[in-house]
């Protein structure tokens, strides 16, 4: 990837950072149970992706309501 040139697009589920809708959060023991995983929260991906040099620049689709990209 190039500096000051490439993109990086995830599409994901996000969850909210605090009172998380049930199905998002059910979703996220899914994960738990079945990939030994976890959804993550905005932040969450902030933190993770800040650490391999990435950086944010918006969440579409608000956290908590589903897909986000």
């Amino acid at each position: 990837m190039k500096t000051g040139y490439s993109k990086l697009i995830i599409e994901e589920f996000v969850l909210a950072d605090k009172d998380c809708a049930m199905l998002p959060a059910m979703w996220d023991w899914e994960m738990l149970i079945f990939c030994n995983s976890m959804e993550r929260t905005a932040s969450q991906w902030t933190k993770v992706l800040d650490s391999a040099g990435f950086r944010v620049v918006k969440f579409w689709a608000p956290p908590g309501d589903g897909q986000s990209i």
